[in-house]
């Protein structure tokens, strides 16, 4: 928050509760000012006392504002003078109507230039905002460029797409880049707060405003787009496309930076969950109880996720040659279409997979000249449009998610095929296995500055890290 906006948000809120105060009890206006207090704020606002006396004298306005995450206005950090003597301006100028109220004469506007309301974005201001005559275009004009540049995959390309048309639904399809403003963004940002999730396919054929109306005169309104989803989704989307017109001399700001939804922490609140003891052992006691029949693509499906951690998108591509020995340890070669370069690596076969059939269904699959290790799963989602990390999560994951789980008493939304992933490096972590270890079993990219030096991790210390995790409670030789 500039020092202005601060200055005037606390005028207001001073004069809201002056007034209301006033509504309400009666002696509110019967008291003095304080004169020393008064005199106190003057001198911070000259500017002739220490930062510390400043945060007392401030000490209730600036709490307001840190609690509101505005740490600038804390004690010795860069600026918070300025906003210590902003503030003060304020609490002057509102005592001085609060003077003129007890009087029983009208408000008056403030006179302090600080006070004053901003200037309103003229059509001569916006166009000072096109650096070039390509901030003439509309952000679907400009998309194409952007893609093309970015080279994205199908999935990423896809969501640019929706996130372009969600916000001409929501703004103006029309408007030029260079008449695209903050205000525009934060009141994008509202309405895909209040956005029914899945809105398209739930109300087909309507646009969001529609949509929320709809949703709305529901007796079981749909959950809406969660905080998570909104920051590291969408906002996100439409400022990496804004800043990139920056980037380029296209637009001299990027109007989307600093727009968030409140309601997670710095919008990385936890939208997965790992799964419990207790819940794998729901997950997979009935699964594993075959009484002699093989195992189904849905069981070996969950049985590699938990014991590797893999990405849906990479089980499902799995081919039976990517299963080999590498120096005599089993492993599954992670080398199809991956999220990202270091998404391809060796996963050692844990012992149980191999206690419980895997070569035999190896054998058997090789036997009928299949080539993947799940034929069905892959043919179900080879033909995709979207994206391979979108694609395969909507057969096995979605039956598990919305089917399997809610039977064995699992509804925590955040509770997703995704879940073993993070209850395989959850349990790594528990084990003592270290992160660059637990990194290349995963796949994930280590952003540490040592993660960009250090990129060997043998495979007989990941064979062990992956054999100290296992299965809940149970024991493998119960069901073999």
């Amino acid at each position: 928050m500039t020092t202005p906006a601060m200055a005037r948000s606390h005028y207001r809120d001073l004069l809201a509760e002056d007034e209301s105060m006033r509504n309400h009890d009666p002696r509110w206006a019967l008291g003095l000012p304080d004169m020393n207090y008064i005199g106190a704020l003057r001198e911070v606002i000259k500017g002739t006392v220490t930062d510390n006396v400043m945060a007392l004298v401030l000490a209730e306005a600036a709490s307001k504002f840190m609690d509101a995450g505005n740490t600038d206005v804390e004690p010795n950090n860069e600026g918070f003078r300025e906003y210590a003597r902003a503030l003060a301006v304020a609490e002057v100028e509102a005592r001085k109507v609060m003077a003129l109220r007890d009087e029983g004469e009208p408000d008056q506007p403030p006179t302090h230039p600080l006070l004053q309301p901003e200037a309103p974005l003229t059509s001569d201001t916006l166009k000072a905002r096109a650096l070039t005559p390509e901030a003439m275009k509309t952000l679907e004009q400009i998309l194409p460029e952007f893609l093309d540049e970015k080279k994205a995959r199908p999935g990423t390309v896809r969501e640019y797409i929706v996130i372009v048309r969600m916000f001409g639904e929501v703004i103006d399809a029309n408007k030029p880049l260079y008449a695209i403003t903050k205000p525009n963004v934060i009141e994008f940002k509202r309405i895909l707060s209040r956005a029914p999730a899945n809105y398209s396919k739930r109300f087909p054929g309507k646009t969001i405003l529609e949509a929320i109306e709809l949703n709305a005169l529901r007796k079981q309104p749909f959950d809406t787009l969660d905080p998570y989803t909104l920051n590291n989704k969408h906002l996100s989307r439409l400022r990496t496309l804004l800043q990139w017109c920056v980037n380029n001399a296209i637009l001299p700001d990027n109007p989307a930076n600093g727009v968030k939804v409140d309601g997670s922490t710095n919008g990385s609140e936890p939208s997965r969950l790992p799964f419990t003891t207790q819940e794998i052992n729901s997950i997979f006691t009935p699964l594993l109880d075959r009484k002699n029949q093989p195992y189904s693509e849905q069981v070996w499906a969950l049985l590699i996720a938990v014991h590797t951690g893999m990405r849906a998108s990479e089980i499902a591509q799995l081919k039976i040659s990517s299963i080999r020995e590498e120096r005599d340890i089993l492993c599954f070669a992670v080398e199809e279409r991956t999220k990202n370069a270091g998404s391809r690596r060796l996963v050692p076969v844990h012992s149980n997979l191999i206690e419980l059939g895997l070569e035999e269904r190896i054998a058997v699959l090789k036997r009928a000249r299949q080539t993947h290790l799940f034929p069905t799963w892959f043919e179900q989602g080879k033909d995709s449009a979207t994206d391979a990390n979108v694609r395969f999560t909507q057969y096995i994951p979605r039956w598990f998610s919305r089917t399997y789980l809610p039977s064995v008493g699992i509804v925590d939304k955040r509770k997703v095929f995704h879940s073993f992933r993070h209850h395989l490096k959850t349990a790594l972590a528990v084990s003592g296995v270290d992160r660059l270890t637990s990194d290349a079993i995963t796949g994930h990219a280590d952003g540490s500055v040592a993660g960009r030096y250090i990129h060997g991790v043998s495979i007989e210390r990941m064979r062990d890290a992956i054999e100290l995790m296992q299965l809940g409670g149970m024991k493998i030789s119960d069901f073999t």
